[in-house]
């Protein structure tokens, strides 16, 4: 099997051993003036090697053993590492240049001459993947930053999430946010068409949900495929409209404060789907209408059918539910 060196990597040091022609066993002794001695490199691209000799006194000793020093131009190191525990094991080094050679793949080592020596070869694999490098294993298409820190890859949370962040650092919505808008749009296209119908609706409430009815149906109509982003227009005095929104890095649900605490339901405990949830900070409802921190829409059961997204505060919860009486708003949660 051949050795592995990063193309291009630098302080390499290789090792192998030379053994005796005649008995097989290795050969200790050899040294940079060995009588003979030729120490010869090429790569696969290359027409003509690279050959040190003792005999031209480009093949020097090597003073400390397992430390790189670069070797004077047109030379190499040569050192026997133990004759007693490891007879014919040598340390070679060579000048960084030769694992650089452009577009080559692999480097063969042949060493000859010397007195009982049988000739050596030995091959190094010259990969751009890096093996030893347990970030991005050398790959300048992966960022060379730990998973899940500044600049890695993203990672799921403990919610099986993987959240995308603004400039601010604040979550983005998810792609389990984006993955349920299509199916959400349709439901709401229904509940549209029903605006204005109820006569218990003040005539703020008409007005407003008018607005909703003309944006949500102008939205629909061209919306977009299932599992993309869909901005729904804001009606003014509601904020948006949109599904599983904020900013915050706190996901909040029906359980929220509690199981079901902001389950939405009737007087029979009923839940009620097809409401728009809308988060305010308490201190902006009722005063600010429009001051809207996130949003989310409940399923048939009257849970949410996706998390919303705040920073630490105090939030109530208003549910708008378009034809019906309302909005209602919850008890406050501190999160």
């Amino acid at each position: 099997m051949a050795d592995l060196r990063t193309k291009s990597s630098s302080s390499n040091l290789i090792r192998f051993k030379l053994v005796n022609a005649t008995t097989g066993a290795g050969l200790s002794g050899l040294t940079n003036s060995s009588g003979g001695l030729v120490i010869s490199t090429i790569c696969d691209v290359e027409g003509t090697a690279t050959v040190y000799s003792a005999a031209g006194s480009t093949i020097q000793a090597i003073a400390t053993l397992g430390a790189f020093a670069a070797p004077a131009a047109g030379s190499c190191r040569l050192s026997q590492v133990d004759a007693v525990n490891h007879p014919g094991l040598y340390e070679f080094q060579f000048a960084d240049a030769r694992f650089a050679v452009s577009g080559a793949r692999r480097m063969v080592i042949t060493v000859s001459g010397a007195a009982n020596l049988l000739q050596a070869d030995y091959e190094i694999q010259l990969p751009v993947l890096d093996i030893y490098n347990g970030v991005n294993g050398g790959m300048s298409a992966i960022p060379n930053a730990s998973p899940g820190s500044n600049g890695g890859l993203p990672t799921a949370n403990a919610s099986n999430q993987v959240l995308a962040l603004d400039g601010s650092g604040n979550a983005l919505a998810t792609a389990s946010n984006l993955a349920t808008a299509s199916t959400n749009i349709s439901a709401i296209e229904t509940q549209a068409n029903k605006i204005g119908t109820n006569s218990g609706d003040s005539p703020n409430q008409q007005t407003a949900q008018g607005t909703i009815a003309t944006n949500l149906n102008a939205t629909v109509s061209s919306r977009q495929a299932a599992g993309v982003a869909v901005t729904l227009p804001a009606p003014s005095g509601y904020g948006s409209t949109g599904v599983g929104s904020g900013s915050g890095p706190i996901a909040i649900n029906q359980n929220t404060g509690g199981s079901d605490n902001l389950r939405y339901i009737n007087s029979n405990g009923t839940g009620i789907g097809g409401a728009n949830v809308l988060i305010y900070l308490a201190t902006d409802w009722p005063g600010n209408p429009g001051n809207v921190q996130a949003n989310a829409t409940t399923g048939a059961d009257g849970r949410w059918l996706e998390p919303a997204f705040v920073a630490s505060g105090t939030y109530v919860a208003v549910f708008v539910l378009i034809g019906a009486d309302g909005p209602d708003v919850s008890s406050p949660f501190t999160v």
